[in-house]
């Protein structure tokens, strides 16, 4: 594997570049999943979220009216978080746009994201 970092070819399976000691991606599972619903104004679709070494993807329930296509979301642009009543998280992103969750385990799911952010600068 080639750290993001430095460019320094690593052995496959090291989670450490050798070089610059930069976590690599490849230290993270291929995904983790969270139940979620994706609010979108008074609408909220339910279905999870999929948190991948350098992805953020809101999958759909099938039962959902409305727009059920997957969200992509590079979790490199993420550059903030804001934690609200109860069970809501916003992320924000580089470009300006924002995204209204409603989850469990915030801490936890920020944690994830920003360890593989991190990863990716």
């Amino acid at each position: 594997m080639i750290c993001p970092k430095c460019n320094t070819e690593n052995q496959d399976g090291a989670k450490f570049c050798r070089s610059c000691g930069n976590e690599l991606i490849s230290a993270f599972p291929d995904f983790i999943e969270h139940k979620a619903n994706f609010n979108t104004g008074f609408n909220s679709i339910g279905g999870k979220i999929i948190i991948t070494p350098s992805q953020l993807i809101f999958r759909a329930h099938s039962f959902n009216v409305g727009n059920l296509e997957d969200r992509i979301f590079e979790i490199k642009d993420i550059i903030g978080y804001k934690k609200g009543f109860l069970s809501f998280l916003t992320i924000s992103f580089s470009d300006g746009k924002n995204i209204k969750l409603t989850v469990w385990g915030k801490d936890e799911i920020i944690n994830q994201l920003e360890n593989r952010r991190r990863s990716l600068k």
